[in-house]
């Protein structure tokens, strides 16, 4: 969790001189929450998590192909307890997003 919040400080401070923190976190962040979504976290920890996502919706924090696709595994998580399974992410995203994840500033 403690991780989450400095993402969340490092992409909102750095939202003021430009765009590229918030794309390169981007690319990680599905991949983060469903890692997430797999831990037994208590209840006040999911609800923190869901807080931080409806925070980066309203500032629109990141693209919302992104957000979207973190609520989608977010609120599976907090409906069943759950993760979703790996498959429902399609292989083409599933490809686009590790393809991207190589492409960093620090690659």
């Amino acid at each position: 969790m403690t991780s989450m919040y400095l993402a969340n400080d490092v992409v909102q401070n750095s939202k003021k001189k430009g765009t590229e923190y918030a794309k390169e976190f981007g690319v990680v962040m599905p991949k983060a929450f469903n890692h997430l979504a797999s831990i037994n976290f208590e209840e006040k920890t999911i609800q923190s998590l869901g807080r931080l996502i409806a925070i980066w919706q309203e500032r629109q924090i990141f693209d919302k192909k992104i957000l979207h696709e973190v609520n989608r595994v977010w609120d599976h998580k907090k409906r069943t307890g759950e993760r979703l399974p790996t498959d429902t992410v399609s292989p083409k995203r599933r490809r686009v997003s590790s393809e991207n994840a190589n492409s960093g500033p620090y690659s």
